[in-house]
């Protein structure tokens, strides 16, 4: 099992994270039409026996950011022919709809997905989290 865990302080305009064996989150800056990704990893939990989880630190957090936490299964998803959602259509529908609000982009981003996947049904789960700092 994977598993990503975000701390978000708007205050301290700081967000914590460490992952085992899952995607890293994405921020997108729409004040500067930036993406920041980030590396590192872990392992799955309950591979490894007292595995040790390292914790990452962004220090940028703006009002207006949308950070978004996601399974693969969003980005490999794969319509009826064979076409990839892919990170970059979801980095443009962060983009595209980083105005709204974070339940409004992921109703988005859904509408955006069903469409894409037409009548085939998707090979795995399609989970995804949006938040938007205020």
């Amino acid at each position: 099992m994977t598993m990503l865990l975000i701390t978000v302080d708007a205050k301290r305009k700081e967000m914590c994270w460490a992952t085992a064996g899952h995607d890293t989150p994405i921020v997108y800056d729409p004040a500067t039409d930036h993406f920041s990704e980030f590396s590192g990893s872990g392992v799955s939990l309950g591979l490894v026996k007292e595995a040790a989880y390292e914790e990452h630190l962004f220090t940028d957090v703006q009002p207006g950011q949308v950070i978004m936490a996601l399974t693969d299964g969003l980005w490999e998803a794969f319509n009826g022919d064979g076409e990839m959602f892919g990170k970059d259509r979801v980095r443009n529908l962060i983009r595209r709809f980083a105005n709204l609000s974070a339940a409004e982009i992921s109703e988005r981003i859904n509408a955006e997905l069903s469409h894409f996947l037409g009548a085939k049904s998707p090979d795995d789960d399609l989970t995804f989290v949006i938040v938007k700092v205020l």
